[in-house]
């Protein structure tokens, strides 16, 4: 897998919303709600997302400011993952898209804290990424990847009418010495139906 530097000539909308589903992009006045997010989910993610193990909130400081300086450059657009049937104002997740697979593609990550699991905000919020990550210039293709222990997670992209590939892939930055399913959709098999 490629991790050449490449991004889509725009950034997606700031706010995005799929059925009551809202993702809007993260700002540094997030810190205390996406900080308690994680907080109270640590056990659940940190399975599958080493980065929550001793997650501090200064992690949360660093992240809301690198969301800041990947959506000026385009190569990362994070969101709060939010549902106003739920709390209007209450983190659930975070979900994005992101350019480090290669030119012409992005890929899709996601985490849903641990009482909001199960409500279907991780596939609603893929639905919205995906339809705004085709909507920008030059993406023909998004993938979703993820560990292979993780079967709900694959659930996910199966029903957005992803394909699975056959060989596992090497993990994201940082972590490329793991192997991660994942799947992946073309612009031209995309159908909003599905989400």
């Amino acid at each position: 897998m490629t991790t050449e530097i490449w991004a889509p000539g725009e950034a997606p909308p700031e706010a995005l919303e799929w059925g009551p589903v809202r993702l809007d992009r993260w700002r540094p006045d997030d810190l205390d709600d996406q900080y308690a997010a994680v907080d109270v989910s640590r056990e659940h993610l940190g399975g599958f997302m080493p980065w929550s193990h001793g997650y501090e909130r200064a992690g949360a400081e660093w992240f809301l400011g690198d969301s800041a300086r990947s959506w000026a450059d385009r190569t990362a657009f994070n969101y709060r993952v939010s549902d106003p049937t739920v709390g209007p104002d209450r983190v659930l997740g975070s979900a994005g898209l992101m350019s480090r697979r290669g030119p012409g593609t992005l890929e899709i990550g996601y985490w849903v804290r641990s009482d909001a699991v199960r409500r279907g905000l991780a596939r609603r919020a893929s639905a919205a990424l995906t339809q705004a990550g085709f909507a920008l210039p030059g993406v023909e293709e998004i993938t979703i990847c993820h560990d292979p222990l993780n079967e709900a997670s694959g659930g996910i992209p199966a029903q957005l009418g992803y394909t699975r590939l056959p060989d596992l892939v090497p993990g994201p930055p940082g972590r490329e010495d793991e192997r991660h399913v994942c799947w992946s959709l073309r612009k031209e098999a995309w159908s909003p139906v599905r989400g």
